[in-house]
């Protein structure tokens, strides 16, 4: 019997990085019966693998003894399940790689699969979603889907983006005589580029990331959302040295609804007392801030989350304002004014001074003749 391989080198990119996750001998086997090969690997954690109803094992997977046809396979975890046609061609080795995300929007891979061809070598690509763009050795050859009747023989590194999205790279080796068939999933960014924080003047223990995004298929489900941000910090940003800063006490989106530090939609975060509180905002571009239902939903939250804060009231004092001073005496240096009437922050008392906490969260002492408690 003959025996020809060809060797498929699959990779994953996000920027400029290129993390090898997959390596597979790819070969053409002269075998009574007609056996088809499968190999299925899922990357973050190990899923099951069935094939027509047929449950085959974990992954990583691989079997040499299938047989020729389009079977159903189903991938599942505990995050989620992806399903779909794969092709089985006797002598051939087909190879599914897929990282299973909180759902189809944040997962990605490819499926590879080789089928004999009339031309040297050759290439066909396609995308979920489609219209990315098809780099081959850094050359732009198209949109998908692409496809390309022949390439030149020999090792190839495949680049497709698309913006809003996670770059892939792929290398292959071509060969005489087959043409490679690409599908790929890319992973849908959870983050809009410019994302930031931003003030909530009512409440200034609220920490607010603004995730806003004029992305349809980012606000049209914002429970996915939010179960995309936690995964996309947790298994694909991990060792960012700003990881730390991306865990968030919980979600709120532009209709009010909230949900917990695992994305869970929920009306009562267990987030518990806490000094300051970190809040995703998924909200929407056009909006230009927060809604109205948003804003009702933050006040209510600071009552149910937030410890119960004193405060005190400025009195009338003959000139409609009072002295903000940088220690407890008369006279120390000024160092803001605030307006009768005006409620601030009570941190603690000292002698004939009351230590209050500015909207603008400068610190300072007030007289307690012009002010008292409420």
């Amino acid at each position: 019997m003959n025996l020809k391989k060809i060797v498929v080198l699959v990779v994953s990119s996000f920027c400029l990085s290129l993390v090898s996750y997959f390596l597979f001998n790819r070969f053409v086997l002269n075998r009574g019966g007609g056996s088809a090969a499968l190999a299925v690997n899922s990357s973050v954690a190990s899923s099951t693998v069935t094939l027509d109803d047929e449950i085959l094992g974990k992954t990583p997977f691989y079997s040499d003894t299938l047989h020729e046809g389009e079977p159903s396979l189903v991938l599942s975890n505990n995050e989620s399940t992806f399903k779909t046609k794969v092709k089985l061609t006797g002598g051939t080795l087909t190879v599914v790689n897929y990282l299973l995300g909180p759902s189809e929007d944040f997962s990605e891979g490819e499926i590879v699969w080789l089928e004999k061809s009339k031309e040297s070598s050759a290439l066909l690509l396609i995308s979920d979603p489609d219209e990315a763009n098809v780099y081959l050795d850094e050359e732009l050859i198209g949109q998908t889907p692409v496809s390309s009747k022949k390439i030149s023989t020999g090792d190839h590194l495949i680049k497709i983006s698309k913006e809003g999205y996670r770059t892939r790279v792929i290398k292959i080796q071509s060969q005489p005589g087959f043409k490679i068939n690409i599908k790929i999933r890319l992973f849908l960014l959870p983050i809009a580029p410019g994302a930031g924080r931003m003030e909530y003047k009512d409440e200034p223990r609220f920490s607010v990331f603004d995730f806003s995004s004029s992305n349809a298929a980012l606000y049209a489900d914002t429970s996915s959302w939010a179960k995309g941000i936690v995964y996309y910090f947790r298994n694909l940003e991990k060792e960012s040295s700003a990881s730390a800063e991306k865990a968030y006490d919980l979600f709120l989106d532009y209709k009010g609804q909230t949900f917990d530090k695992e994305g869970v939609k929920t009306s009562a975060p267990g987030v518990g007392e806490k000094p300051e509180v970190s809040i995703a905002y998924l909200g929407r571009k056009v909006d230009e801030g927060f809604t109205d239902d948003a804003k009702v939903s933050l006040t209510n939250l600071s009552g149910k989350i937030l410890p119960k804060e004193e405060k005190v009231q400025i009195l009338p004092t003959g000139t409609g304002w009072l002295r903000v001073r940088k220690s407890p005496s008369v006279t120390s240096e000024e160092i803001a004014r605030v307006n009768e009437g005006d409620k601030l922050s009570l941190l603690s008392e000292e002698g004939t001074f009351y230590k209050v906490k500015l909207p603008d969260a400068k610190e300072g002492y007030i007289s307690k003749s012009f002010s008292r408690k409420i």
